[in-house]
């Protein structure tokens, strides 16, 4: 049953990657096609090699992401089994007839609650090379993802800029239309990879939910919530955020700082043209 686990598990995430290839590969042949209808073939090709690598990056930070959220729900299903049989053995203790605890969401890792009992530890080295690994693909990719934040503003603020040109000359909208499509599809991937990190926190923030509870559990043993306590201190160490070199953490936040930015600038920039 466990070897079975492992193998959906693996052949979901290799399902996940065919579609995250496929995506970026249709997205380039859409872009291509336009560069080469509205500008050149020769510009088209040699800008769609460049820009499909600056892709294929941040596709590959967001398969990674995906699979430490995904490791990091295993650990979830552990923590929520032995925290639901807890509850289930804590509402029936005043009842005469024994009753057999069944769960049907993982199997019981954890184990009974005793003096003995270290699993909730291994979970917690489990977390902490989550952890370890997280902050390494954020030191890896920070260049990566600076470089690709400044190309989308700056290819934002020339549209903008070009955009109120066009409309006061009506002239070359094709090379207009061109730009916003392109930008288009770097805010949906700048987007993309902001969910995907909003979703390991979100996983995270489940995963302290659970250890808390085991921690204020006090009909379990001291051992075990002293475990559960020094896993609490290791995720105030490890909180799974993305920093780009400590200046902006990657998620949902980002983005509306990245829409107050750009509507602030497309402020000046309609005041620039105006008085041009």
């Amino acid at each position: 049953m466990e070897l079975e686990n492992i193998k959906n598990f693996y052949k979901k995430s290799l399902l996940e990657s065919y579609k995250y290839v496929t995506l970026i590969v249709t997205i380039q042949v859409v872009i291509i096609s336009l560069d080469a209808l509205t500008i050149h073939v020769a510009w088209a090709l040699a800008v769609g090699v460049i820009s499909f690598v600056q892709r294929l990056e941040i596709i590959t930070f967001c398969k990674y992401i995906d699979l430490l959220r995904r490791r990091l729900q295993i650990i979830n299903k552990y923590l929520k089994t032995f925290v639901n049989e807890q509850d289930r053995k804590s509402e029936t203790i005043f009842t005469i007839e024994t009753e057999t605890i069944v769960t049907n969401d993982t199997a019981n890792l954890i184990g009974d609650a005793s003096e003995s009992n270290t699993k909730i530890r291994d979970l917690a080295q489990m977390y902490g090379l989550i952890g370890h690994t997280c902050s390494m693909i954020g030191k890896i990719f920070s260049l990566q993802i600076l470089t690709i934040l400044i190309s989308v503003f700056l290819l934002l603020i020339t549209v903008m800029y070009n955009s109120l040109i066009v409309y006061q000359t009506s002239t070359d909208w094709g090379t207009i239309v061109n730009a916003i499509v392109s930008f288009s599809f770097w805010l949906f991937y700048f987007a993309f990879m902001s969910f995907k990190c909003e979703q390991l926190l979100s996983v995270r923030n489940e995963t302290k939910i659970l250890v808390n509870k085991i921690i204020m559990n006090y009909g379990l043993p001291t051992t075990m919530r002293d475990q559960a306590k020094a896993f609490m201190q290791l995720m105030e160490a490890w909180p799974l955020r993305i920093h780009i070199y400590d200046m902006f953490s990657v998620d949902t936040t980002l983005m509306l700082k990245f829409i107050s930015v750009a509507t602030t600038y497309f402020i000046v920039i309609i005041q620039v043209v105006h008085f041009s």
